[in-house]
């Protein structure tokens, strides 16, 4: 290639994003332009040199397009060019996987990068690592889910990345995965739709239908009622009982920790109320921890709310698929999702 600075169009030189330019804005990708490679994948203004053989081995579709391909416009040494329309950040995440062995699955963003590419290209090898981490992230059972906050905090999972895992769940058919990825999205939708500044429009994203937004909405208020019905439960029945001060031991103080828990903000959650909170499956956090008002109460009775809460889990927990309209846990599994 010339070295003169004048040849500007076909001189190769460093840009952003490690990539290199050539002829007509086409730009090389620094790191994957291998000069034995015989094939180009072309996406957008960018090129990748790589190798045919070492693809093809792990991807029939691939394979199936080289076999088409053709001489690009500006390929060198009539090496072959097959159009991807792809986002070439997404296919650099996928061939670092074969050349540098980079399976970056410890980030919620490159991971969905590698299971979208992978599953449009059927590539087992990727698809199924990428599907273990999603399938321990978003389990079927109450206890898994609970163990999976760690691992949501890890990955890095925040609003727009529970929306886009399930645009992807839903466009794959894993729908196993559907209830506990709804719950993480209703979670931080909810946190956010309680801050004064949230507007439910300007903070929807716009590269998202808004059929999706409605689900979600209706998906909420469904989960709240829930909430009230089934978790919150015994609550309602302590409330409505004419006869609590002789049927409870703690009845004036419980009383007062029953109301503050349901008509005021949470304590030490800043201003999150009752109404606003869907996170409803913590492991170790109870009503009894976020009623600004239990003192009186003793520590027998303290202990009966917890464990009342943790059998009004378990009830919601098994309508959790009915409540987003998915069917049962049963039927879920007999899908194969």
């Amino acid at each position: 290639m010339p070295d003169d600075e004048s040849a500007s169009g076909n001189k190769r030189r460093r840009v952003d994003d490690g990539e290199t330019q050539s002829s007509d804005n086409i730009t090389r990708h620094e790191k994957l332009w291998f000069d034995d490679g015989n094939i180009v994948l072309r996406c957008s203004q960018t090129d990748f040199r790589v190798h045919r053989s070492l693809l093809a081995l792990h991807s029939e579709v691939l394979r199936d397009m080289f076999v088409v391909a053709s001489p690009g416009e500006h390929a060198e040494d009539d090496v072959p060019v097959v159009s991807l329309s792809d986002d070439p950040v997404k296919i650099a995440r996928f061939l670092s996987f074969f050349y540098y062995h980079e399976e970056n699955l410890d980030a919620i963003g490159p991971l969905l990068d590698l299971f979208e590419i992978s599953s449009k290209y059927i590539v087992p090898l990727i698809r199924e690592k990428c599907l273990a981490v999603l399938h321990r992230a978003f389990p079927p059972t109450l206890s898994e889910y609970q163990d999976a906050s760690e691992l949501h905090a890890k990955l890095g999972v925040f609003f727009e990345d529970a929306l886009r895992c399930h645009t992807l769940a839903t466009a794959q058919g894993l729908v196993l995965l559907l209830p506990a990825i709804r719950l993480l999205c209703l979670k931080h939708y909810a946190n956010m739709a309680h801050q004064e500044d949230f507007d439910q429009h300007r903070s929807w994203p716009s590269y998202l239908p808004q059929s999706l937004h409605i689900d979600l909405l209706t998906w909420s208020r469904k989960l709240f009622l829930l909430k009230r019905v089934k978790l919150d439960k015994h609550i309602q029945e302590f409330l409505s009982d004419p006869e609590r001060d002789k049927n409870y031991h703690c009845a004036r103080h419980l009383a007062i920790a029953f109301l503050s828990y349901t008509n005021e903000m949470f304590q030490d959650l800043g201003d999150l109320r009752y109404e606003n909170d869907l996170d409803i499956f913590p492991e170790h956090t109870f009503a009894a921890d976020l009623a600004r008002h239990q003192e009186g109460i003793c520590s027998t009775c303290l202990s009966q709310w917890k464990e009342k809460e943790k059998e009004g889990r378990r009830e919601v927990w098994e309508e959790v698929p009915n409540c987003f309209s998915l069917g049962t846990w049963e039927e879920l599994r007999a899908n194969g999702g």
